[in-house]
């Protein structure tokens, strides 16, 4: 549709009610198909274009305020898809790690699951890796915070096989992955999206 506006042609918004009307004056039968209906949009802008609203087109700066918008929505949604596949995976082989971090996706927390993505690992993990962690992220509280981690990933859990494990921990380093890349793009689409929108509606 824009590009044949930009193009220079005028398009008409037909409403789905009005087409239907439209149609029933014409044919009797009210029967439907794609070569009498593209006859009748055609026929009904020749006859009753005065009654139809044009569509005006987007300036420049509304459609790259639009085209990185969608863009930054889409990674969201993939950044929210991909953390509900890093807690199923969690959840089948390190639920502990569910019960120390709060959020999933947050800096810290894939942090210290890049470091230790299995649980004999992540209880070896020190108060000093876990605290910085925690600063590096600007979490309040951090001894707290830290004290609680490193006490509910040290305790005792029922444990897959080793193999189950080491594989667990490949696929899960591969979604932190990600997502580290996808906070880092998402972050970055949100500062576009204020960059593009432009100046005389800020």
């Amino acid at each position: 549709m824009q590009a044949l506006i930009a193009a220079g042609y005028t398009v008409y918004a037909v409403n789905p009610l009005q087409a239907s009307r439209y149609r029933e004056r014409l044919a009797v039968s009210g029967a439907k198909s794609d070569a009498a209906d593209a006859h009748m949009l055609a026929d009904m802008v020749r006859t009753d274009s005065h009654q139809l609203r044009p569509i005006s087109g987007d300036t420049a700066d509304a459609e790259a305020v639009k085209v990185v918008t969608r863009a930054h929505k889409t990674l969201i949604w993939e950044r929210t898809r991909t953390t509900q596949r890093l807690r199923h995976a969690l959840l089948d082989y390190f639920p502990a790690a569910l019960l120390a971090f709060d959020d999933l996706d947050a800096p810290d927390t894939l942090e210290l699951l890049a470091k230790a993505p299995e649980p004999v690992a992540a209880a070896k993990l020190t108060t000093t890796q876990i605290s910085a962690a925690l600063k590096c992220a600007r979490r309040r509280n951090i001894p707290d915070k830290t004290t609680k981690i490193q006490a509910v990933l040290r305790a005792k859990h029922l444990s897959r096989p080793p193999a189950v494990t080491a594989a667990y921990a490949v696929s899960v380093r591969a979604l932190v992955a990600m997502l580290v890349t996808l906070n880092e793009q998402v972050n970055f689409l949100h500062g576009q999206v204020d960059a593009f929108w432009p100046a005389s509606r800020r």
